[in-house]
Parts: C-alpha cells; structure tokens; sequence
C-alpha cells in the first residue's frame, strides 16, 4: 500500500538522492464569463448573420450594465496566501510554502524502494 509522507523541509529521497517534490492543490476556475462567451461566438464563421447581429447587441447590452469594466477570473489577481506556482488557462496551480511530498514514504519511487530494501538485505548477510 503506497503511503504519501509530508515534510515541512526539502528533503530527498534515501535512495537516489532525488528531491522532494513540492505538496501543491489545483484551483479550477470557470471556463469565462458570458461577455467573453460572445465573444468567441461572435468571430466563429459558422454563425449565421442574424446570430452574429444577436450576439453584438448581447455585449453592448452587459458593457453599459456594467459600464465596461466587466473582469473574469483570468484577470483577477490571486488573493490568498499561498504561492502561485504556475497560472494556466482556468486553472492555477498553488503552494502553500513549506510542505513537500514523497510519493513513497521516505522513498521517491518503487524502484528506489526496492533498491533500498535489496542493499539493506545484501548488507545484512555479510553481517
């Protein structure tokens, strides 16, 4: 059974030295607002004429009810109080500054783990 180790220090694995990684979350966040929906649909050449002419009169609509400055989430800055590692499309990927993972115990890989136990075995025969 694989058991997953959390440390408040970098560390690294007993066996090949490989370091710990860093213990992160994903925060999923919507695919946009319906401003930005119409207006995706409004350049895609597929769309009839009369949906195009719909889907304009839709944006002036929401930009003079919120007077244009509508924001969505991939423009908003990050508020919390964890780091942000890395910003993708819809999603970012956050670290909370000081933990890190071992996916295998104190080991980074099955393989190291076999490794480690086959040396400590091959040590304790010529004992």
């Amino acid at each position: 059974m694989r058991k997953s180790y959390l440390f408040d220090h970098p560390t690294s694995c007993r066996e090949c030295g490989k370091a710990a990684a860093k213990h992160t979350t994903t925060e999923y966040y919507p695919m946009g607002t319906e401003l930005e929906m119409l207006k995706r649909n409004v350049s895609n050449p597929a769309q009839s004429d009369k949906a195009k002419s719909l889907m304009r009169k839709r944006i002036e609509q929401i930009k003079t009810e919120n007077n244009d400055t509508v924001q969505t989430k991939d423009t908003l800055p990050y508020s919390g109080n964890q780091v942000v590692l890395r910003e993708q499309r819809h999603r970012r990927i956050l670290w909370d500054g000081e933990t890190y993972i071992l996916k295998y115990g104190y080991f980074c890989s099955l393989n190291c783990t076999s490794a480690y136990a086959n040396r400590m075995v091959k040590t304790l025969e010529r004992g």
